[in-house]
């Protein structure tokens, strides 16, 4: 799961030109975590309260609504004008995006497992 997130952040490398581009990789990340969790699903006993995994999942997937949502927006900063400001968010976010996954996740660990 944290290979396929992974390789959705390649979208910060892409031309700010390419929003079709940037948003059909997101999507596909997307698609694979929904049928990643659909595989999960099958094979865990149902229980009424929050997991890790689906915790997880959903943090994953909240990630990667996010790059489309900044996909959006780069484009959005192309068509005014403002492409050195989308250049500078896209470098913002191919450390962003990795360091926010990271210290989610931890959190996650931390929260479920009581290290606290």
């Amino acid at each position: 799961m944290i290979i396929l997130v992974g390789l959705t952040w390649c979208v910060f490398w892409m031309d700010n030109e390419s929003l079709s581009s940037r948003v059909n990789i997101t999507f596909i990340g997307i698609l694979s975590v929904v049928a990643y969790y659909f595989v999960i699903l099958d094979n865990v006993p149902e229980v009424s309260y929050l997991t890790l995994v689906d915790a997880f999942i959903i943090s994953t997937f909240l990630i990667l609504a996010a790059g489309v949502i900044l996909g959006v927006i780069m484009e959005t900063l192309g068509h005014s004008g403002r492409t050195e400001l989308g250049a500078r968010v896209d470098r913002i976010c191919r450390w962003a995006f990795p360091t926010a996954y990271l210290f989610t996740t931890a959190a996650l660990g931390i929260v479920f497992f009581n290290l606290y």
